[in-house]
């Protein structure tokens, strides 16, 4: 029995004699007895000191009986517990099993009986002990997932609220142009339902010099890398929507989705236009009028000049493009360089004055600049 050495048993029996004729027996069997409790209470409070590796316990103590000590053992200090009793009935025996006895033994019982309990005890606590961390590995496993569950609600709450309170229009697609999913501004930008969005394809929505053939539509502005892009989509009621795109895949759930961010910008567009027509209307008056007109920079650098201004001093525009305001004044009210500009708006201001400028062919005129 030399493998039985190590093993340090504590003895819970209220028999003195019991319990020293049981301890003689297992020291000549082989096991090192490292205490003899006199009831319950005992044997909770030296297991705790001791840290025995098997408990004997009788069932009928005084103070604190062998099965409520087993219990308190289990909660605070499990240890293997082999029972002993003097009657075995089956509720004692169902009870004992309850609170955590891995084996019993009625006494007397033979050294063999008792080896055999042991043996059996520990095994069934190792197996106890390795379901426990078992049980609590996947307890904490649960707990883990119903804590990522709980986030990944949350975060599908809020991707959600985003999804929908946008003020651009958001579009779920497949790579083959099934629209998955649509927030609230797409059912109002393009007039459909949602409903009947997601019967659709991405194609069906756009305009006829636009329209990509079906299934390459998204594949195409996947190419973009998410850069915006222009294009046009057409309303339920037919009327053109100029809009900007931007495409990119999605990652982290199924594959083969793609984001689309489309804004509508048919206000911007007609901003873009009016601010044309109007540089159009300036450069017609600005090229007809009769009076010669130049633009001048900081540096009293000349960057435009209309017809008249050019007829009036003799140079082309391209030779005018290359001169400097105070180039064409002359020699007696020639300011310096790149200071002539500065020096009328901080003397004049607004208010219109007269100059003489110096012609191509050296001769005179006088100017007014200015408000007339």
């Amino acid at each position: 029995m030399g493998n039985q050495k190590t093993i340090r048993i504590l003895i819970a029996e209220d028999d003195f004699l019991v319990s020293q004729s049981t301890a003689a027996l297992l020291r000549t069997m082989g096991y090192a007895i490292v205490g003899q409790a006199l009831n319950g209470r005992e044997a909770v409070e030296m297991t705790q000191s001791l840290r025995p590796d098997v408990i004997l316990m009788d069932i009928k103590m005084p103070v604190m009986d062998g099965i409520k000590a087993t219990r308190r053992i289990y909660e605070t200090f499990p240890t293997p517990v082999v029972a002993l009793t003097a009657y075995a009935t089956s509720e004692v025996i169902e009870r004992a099993i309850a609170a955590g006895v891995g084996a019993y033994l009625t006494k007397p019982a033979s050294p063999q009986e008792i080896e055999r309990a042991i043996n059996v005890t520990i095994a069934r606590f190792d197996d106890m002990v390795e379901l426990r961390r078992l049980n609590t590995e996947l307890q904490t496993e649960i707990a883990e997932r119903k804590r990522a569950e709980g986030a990944l609600r949350e975060s599908e709450e809020h991707y959600r609220t985003l999804f929908e309170q946008a003020n651009d229009a958001i579009f779920l697609n497949r790579e083959d142009d099934t629209i998955v999913d649509v927030n609230r501004r797409a059912c109002e930008m393009l007039g459909y339902s949602r409903e009947e969005l997601l019967t659709m394809k991405v194609p069906d929505l756009q305009a006829p010099e636009v329209r990509g053939r079906e299934g390459s539509v998204i594949r195409k502005e996947l190419e973009y890398g998410g850069a915006p892009f222009e294009t046009i989509d057409i309303h339920r009621d037919g009327t053109r929507i100029p809009v900007e795109v931007s495409t990119s895949r999605m990652t982290g759930g199924e594959e083969g989705l793609a984001l689309a961010i489309v804004r509508d910008i048919t206000e911007r567009k007609r901003a873009e236009d009016a601010l044309r027509e109007s540089e159009e209307r300036y450069r017609i008056l600005f090229e007809q009028a009769n009076d010669g007109i130049h633009s001048v920079n900081g540096n009293d650098e000349i960057i435009d000049v209309n017809p008249r201004m050019c007829e009036m001093m003799g140079y082309s525009r391209a030779e005018l493009l290359t001169m400097r305001i105070s180039d064409l004044q002359a020699p007696e009210v020639r300011g310096q360089a790149g200071s002539v500009i500065k020096g009328e708006i901080a003397h004049y201001g607004n208010t219109a004055f007269e100059l003489v400028f110096r012609t191509f062919q050296t001769g005179l005129i006088c100017g007014r600049i200015g408000a007339p």
